[in-house]
């Protein structure tokens, strides 16, 4: 749209979310299956959304992230305390959240993202992808390639 581009895609409530540059926030239609725009709570690119049947997270450039628990009508800042953009998140086994930037930093929220924590890390890196893959564990991969980090001491 736009001349935008679209960098992630998600589902969170039985509905499908786009989001990419300039704020671009798209939200499917049910009945028409177009996709309509939604009301964005921030003008810069969102490199990434995360989708729970209750939660809606959109995050990206210069640490910014908000949360929606109403389907994208309304949003609340997510107070992550960096500068660098979020390249990845993803929701832990636990409910929590983890978030990784390009500045090579894991956070890890508390229950209800009000809340985020660094995760110490053997080997920092700029971050392009993580994923849990244990109960205590979660992959991240970057320039420094793949790496396993706990979070035993979360």
């Amino acid at each position: 749209p736009s001349g935008f581009h679209l960098y992630a895609i998600t589902q969170s409530a039985g509905r499908i979310y786009l989001a990419g540059e300039r704020g671009l926030l798209l939200r499917q239609d049910p009945e028409t299956q177009r996709f309509e725009a939604v009301s964005s709570p921030y003008q810069g690119s969102y490199f990434g959304l995360i989708g729970t049947e209750h939660e809606l997270i959109a995050y990206g450039l210069q640490g910014n992230a908000f949360l929606s628990v109403d389907g994208a009508q309304s949003w609340r800042k997510l107070e992550l305390n960096v500068m660098e953009s979020i390249s990845s998140a993803v929701r832990l086994g636990d409910g929590r959240f983890a978030f990784a930037t390009r500045g090579g930093q894991i956070l890890i929220s508390n229950e209800n993202v009000s809340e985020v924590s660094p995760l110490t890390l053997r080997k920092p890196m700029p971050y392009a992808g993580l994923v849990a893959t244990q109960a205590r564990t979660i992959a991240v991969v970057g320039s420094g390639g793949v790496q396993l980090e706990s979070l035993s001491s979360q």
